[in-house]
């Protein structure tokens, strides 16, 4: 009688962890297209979009257009879009230089790889400054927006160095090293808050703590091959990912195993690789070629 017993708990025990497992690989799959979507922007003249970024407090998105040397600020106005133009080519800097752009506050720094130095220019396109990092940060693999107008540069060594707009270093240390981070191993970051979010080339999502060194999975599983992502303020996460057939933008729950599928369209690899998705105030922009699409936040998460 007490075997019989032992083997029934045995046997339920394993049944639950079946069942455990099995509802870790699964999502709710609902579709939403386009209820959220409040405009849709293209910009044909302008050439195609090559890079686009959101300052570290998520308030403007940059677009540009390598092109023209046309730097785009997208931002919202008691909800209302409004955007400003303005050419960043000047003596100082033409088109083979840019490395990469990005936004702070009140400043746009712009990274040449080729001379070794950050342009430093006003959100309204007035260049405030040069600085000439030469070998100071060496093979600089990511450069990223930090809070009170600072960046976060990380080499191709792990080394992580932290500096303000003078090109003063302010602190650095090797904790992504000491972590066992691989960063070729990196697709995709985004930062927000003091959190360093990166998409693994294992299909996963990773949250990294800028003051603890804490490393956790953010997205530990997803069953389609996840192309970009971005989380807003409120840790809300989107990716794009690819069914084989279609590629598609979706709000994910992972405590409630739900997707929310609110675009699509036909998988194209070479417009697969310009979608790109940025989060701005309460609002997620996708960005593709030559243009972008906004949809409101709270109409995708509460649909």
């Amino acid at each position: 009688m007490k075997k019989t017993i032992l083997i029934f708990i045995i046997l339920i025990i394993l049944i639950g962890e079946i069942y455990s497992d099995s509802d870790v690989n699964y999502f709710k799959i609902k579709e939403v297209y386009d209820n959220a979507l409040e405009n849709y922007s293209i910009y044909p003249d302008l050439g195609p979009i090559s890079v686009s970024v959101v300052d570290y407090q998520s308030k403007n998105a940059y677009l540009f257009f390598k092109k023209k040397g046309i730097l785009m600020k997208v931002f919202f106005n008691n909800s209302s879009e409004e955007v400003i133009l303005f050419n960043i080519y000047n003596k100082y800097i033409s088109e083979d230089d840019i490395g990469n752009i990005i936004a702070l506050r009140n400043n746009i720094i712009v990274f040449s790889k080729k001379d070794k130095k950050l342009y430093i220019f006003s959100n309204n396109g007035g260049l405030k400054n040069i600085i000439k990092y030469g070998n100071t940060f060496n093979d600089i693999k990511y450069i990223l927006p930090y809070k009170n107008e600072k960046l976060l540069i990380i080499n191709n060594s792990n080394k992580i160095y932290l500096i303000d707009i003078k090109g003063k270093i302010i602190s650095n240390t090797d904790i992504i090293k000491n972590l066992k981070i691989n960063v070729a191993s990196i697709i995709k970051y985004t930062i927000e808050n003091d959190y360093f979010y990166y998409l693994s080339s294992d299909n996963k999502i990773y949250r990294y703590s800028i003051k603890t060194g804490e490393n956790k999975k953010e997205l530990d599983w997803f069953p389609n091959r996840i192309i970009d992502f971005s989380i807003d303020s409120n840790n809300n996460l989107f990716i794009s990912y690819s069914d084989g057939k279609k590629l598609k933008v979706a709000y994910v729950s992972y405590t409630n195993k739900i997707v929310k599928v609110f675009y699509e369209l036909l998988l194209d690899e070479i417009f697969e690789i310009n979608v790109r998705l940025l989060n701005v105030n309460d609002h997620i922009l996708i960005i593709g070629n030559r243009g972008y699409r906004i949809y409101k936040v709270n109409k995708i998460i509460n649909e």
